[in-house]
Parts: C-alpha cells; structure tokens; sequence
C-alpha cells in the first residue's frame, strides 16, 4: 500500500499501515518518513508496533533495498550499525563500502587500500577482492593508530591482537618526498639560514604583509629580529574572540621529520611550543604590533586586565562602569578574584587614573618594590589574610569598628558574658537571660 506524503510515496504493506492509520506524516531531509507527532522515524515505529521489536544496542532497522521510503516489513531487517552505515556508502554511488579502499579504474576487478600516516596518503597495496583490501586496511591502521584505530570490523581478535604485536611488519612505509617538495624544504632552509640574501633587503620599519581576504592591505609590525625570523612564512590574519591575531604556517620538527604546523605570530617570535602553557600579551593592546618591544610573558589575570573593554559596556576604559544610582563613574579593580572598590567620580577620565594608579601600585606591591605613586594601592596599605587574599587594612579596620558599635555585637557580648558567669546551664539559658537584660538596654 502506498502512502502520498507531499511529492513523495511511502510504501507500506497492510500491518504496517495500520500500525500509522490516523498519523500524520513528513519526510525529513535525509529522506526518512517520519511521524509528525512523536517525530519519530516510521520505520522504527512499524518494528516496534507490529513486530514488538526492540533493535539491540549497536544495531538499528535497516532497509534492505537501500530505499528509504519502502517501509514493507519485508524490506526491514535489523542489522549492525557498521554494516547499515556500509550499505548507505553504497548507495550513494561510492566505489567501495570498506573504509581505506576504492576500485581502481585501470584495471577491472582490483582494489586499492590507502592510508593516510603522517600528513601522507601511503598506498598499501592493490588486491584482487574488495575484503581483502578492508583487511590490509584494517592491519595497516592497527599497526599505525593502535587498538583505538578505525576499522572496517574484519579482523578477528586473534588477527588483532597479531597485528598489535607486530606492529612494525604491518606498518606501510612513507612514500619518498617528491622533487617539489624537496626544493621548497630547501628554499624555506635557505631562507632561514639567510633572510635577507634569499628574502631581499629588509622593509623599515621592519614589518610582515598579511594575507587573506581579511587582511585587506595590512601589515603586521615586527622588530628586525623578528621579521628575519618570520619572513620566510606567509601570514595571515583571522579573528579569535573579539580579537584578531596573525597567524601562520611554520617548520617545526615532528615525528616524521620537518613539517609545517600551525603557530600564531606573537608566539612563534617568543619562542613557544604549542603546549607549553606560556601567556604572551601584547602591552599596548594591539595584536597586530608584535615587536619586543610590545610582547611579554604574563599571567592569566594580568592578561585579563590588559585587555579592553568588550563591546557594548558602559565605558571605554578597563575599570570604569557607570553607577546609575549615584549618577558617577566607579573604578574597581580584582585583586585575586576580589574587588576592590577605588572610588566614584565624576567623569570617567578620573576613573580611569584611580584604576591606573591602583595597577602600578599592585605591580609593585607583587613585586616586592615599595609605591612610589600615590592615591593607589600602598605596600603598607595590603595585608594577606588567612586565606592568602590582598585585602585592604583600612577597610577591614572600617568593618570591624562598624561591627564593635553595632547591635548584634553588642548582644553578642551579653550572650557571652551570661554564658561565662553560669557554663553549667548551658548556651540557651544564657541566650535567655541575655535577651531579658536586652530588653532592658532597647
């Protein structure tokens, strides 16, 4: 029986669309029929209502003739999850179902297995069946990814477990550089050998042009230093975050020899490797001027705090936000995760010096050299409690003095002294009598 869903034909046989009579329908976009209500896929719900049957785990209904829309019982099957995704392959027209392997079209009747290793396709071999290619495969990736490689599933354990153990009779060897790629391995050495005699006379001031569509005519600045460092590599610039960097592609050593990675600009000039946890900041803010002068070594906050404003915030200035209530510019700073409130003003220039004079200050207070500015944050003025934060002295003096002449601590001091003259009635019968004597002092 036949079902019209929009342009489409559902087939189903009689059980099957009894089990869907009265249900609305559509196809989705990769061409399943499903139920509008539950959104659940017509096929499933056909072996579930009419069959009672549950596809275990790792395996799901499967259409046999590959047609989507052919929901006949008949057409249904339950079948291992590798094997559906294998005739799915197959249906779109590609050459093999077996991962790693294609026909050859010089000669009928042979596959090719290949693998990629190392940033290269590595030709395996050609053999005469299609499984027998999938197997070469599957011994080539155990051998070079390890027992977490992808398979086509057609190795047996006692096959696996030989493989792992032979690891290198079973791995495919690189094939040899080509003569282009030997000539700019070595033009690129030359070039860093001797910049200036293989690049031509260094630009001044010394600066990289960036590529792209992004980089529209810019550049980035470099020292001198830098630029016969980075000149021999193309550079680009793309945007991460709300920031734009300069990055590239650059040799480094690898385990399969020299090879180009992915490095950005202001770390590749610093010396960095991809995993060592550095920091660099650039002082000034702009990422684009990535001269000695400009890149540092930095801490997380510190980095935090050297970076601007983000888009849409109540001012320009790091620091600075604006106090609706009191009609004034407040400045603040962190100080390991505390904030420290500096003060209001008027404008919000005069905020942004009071954050300024408290950074210098906390600057040298961290690093053990004595203020010299004033209206910031003083050595003498910062302590560390038990819990290792830099809390002001003055404000933790406020708060004690507005604790000492306020109520609670005076009841305090009631509750303590009833419980000292009389520790045998307990802490309640103190708390009671301290509350009469309360009431009298209210």
């Amino acid at each position: 029986m036949d079902v019209q869903v929009g342009g489409s034909v559902v087939t189903m046989c009689e059980r099957g669309h009894a089990a869907i009579a009265g249900k609305s329908l559509r196809i989705s976009d990769t061409g399943y029929a499903l139920i509008n209500a539950t959104n659940k896929a017509v096929h499933l719900h056909v072996v579930q209502a009419v069959l009672g049957l549950e596809p275990p785990k790792g395996h799901v209904i499967h259409h046999v003739n590959g047609n989507r829309l052919d929901n006949r019982l008949d057409n249904l099957a339950v079948a291992p999850h590798a094997l559906n995704s294998q005739a799915k392959l197959k249906a779109h027209g590609c050459s093999s179902a077996y991962r790693g392997v294609t026909r050859k079209q010089s000669s009928a009747g042979s596959w090719s297995a290949q693998i990629r290793a190392e940033r290269h396709q590595v030709h395996i071999g050609t053999f005469r069946s299609e499984a027998e290619a999938g197997r070469a495969y599957d011994k080539a990736a155990l051998a070079i990814h390890g027992p977490n490689a992808g398979t086509n599933g057609l190795l047996t354990p006692a096959e696996m477990a030989h493989v792992l153990e032979h690891v290198e009779a079973f791995r495919p060897a690189p094939p040899p550089p080509t003569a282009r790629g030997l000539r700019s391995l070595e033009r690129l050495q030359a070039a860093i050998a001797d910049p200036e005699g293989q690049l031509g006379p260094m630009p001044d001031p010394p600066h990289l042009v960036l590529h792209g569509k992004v980089a529209a005519g810019r550049v980035a600045q470099v020292s001198a230093q830098g630029w016969r460092k980075a000149a021999m590599y193309r550079w680009y610039v793309a945007s991460y975050g709300s920031k734009e960097y300069v990055y590239g592609f650059v040799l480094a050593a690898g385990e399969g020899g020299m090879a180009k990675t992915l490095a950005k600009l202001h770390r590749f000039l610093m010396g960095c490797e991809p995993l060592d946890g550095r920091i660099i900041d650039h002082a000034d803010g702009d990422t684009l001027n990535n001269t000695d002068a400009n890149l540092r070594d930095s801490s997380p906050s510190a980095n935090a705090r050297n970076k601007a404003s983000k888009p849409g915030s109540s001012s320009a200035h790091v620091g600075v936000d604006w106090v609706k209530r009191a009609s004034k510019w407040r400045a603040q700073i962190r100080i390991q995760g505390k904030a420290r409130h500096l003060g209001l003003f008027a404008c919000q220039e005069e905020a942004a010096q009071a954050y300024q004079r408290a950074l210098g200050s906390l600057r040298q207070v961290l690093t053990g050299k004595a203020a010299k500015t004033t209206g910031g944050l003083r050595a003498a003025d910062l302590k560390r409690n038990k819990a290792g934060t830099l809390v002001s002295k003055a404000a933790s003096q406020k708060a004690k003095a507005r604790y000492k002449n306020s109520s609670a601590s005076k009841f305090h001091q009631l509750v303590m002294k009833h419980f000292n003259k009389a520790r045998a009635d307990g802490l309640a019968a103190a708390m009671k009598r301290a509350s009469a004597e309360w009431q009298k002092h209210k």
